[in-house]
């Protein structure tokens, strides 16, 4: 493997990451957690866990399957659309299951 592919491989899985970081914050809905508490009031339950809910990947390039590894590592069922017009919805195994 060159250097540059290993350079894209880490770049494509770092892009993977902040894409799952801005899945987490959105349900989680921490910008809405964080200006609460920055006004001094704690809200408790606030938002919803991904295990279970669907992640819809448009394009299943080297980036939507490492967004889509992410997806599965937090227990989401994944739906990919494919650009070759091949549309795949599978459910994603469970963690530790098969």
């Amino acid at each position: 493997m060159r250097l540059a592919d290993t350079q894209a491989l880490v770049l494509i899985r770092e892009r993977a990451k902040i894409e799952g970081g801005l899945i987490i914050s959105a349900m989680r809905q921490i910008p809405l957690q964080m200006a609460s508490l920055k006004s001094g009031n704690w809200q408790k339950g606030v938002g919803k866990t991904l295990r279970g809910h669907t992640l819809g990947i448009f394009c299943y390039g080297r980036v939507g399957r490492a967004v889509a590894d992410v997806g599965k590592a937090f227990g989401m069922n994944v739906v990919i659309w494919a650009s070759e017009g091949y549309s795949s919805a599978r459910r994603t195994p469970r963690h530790g299951g098969g």
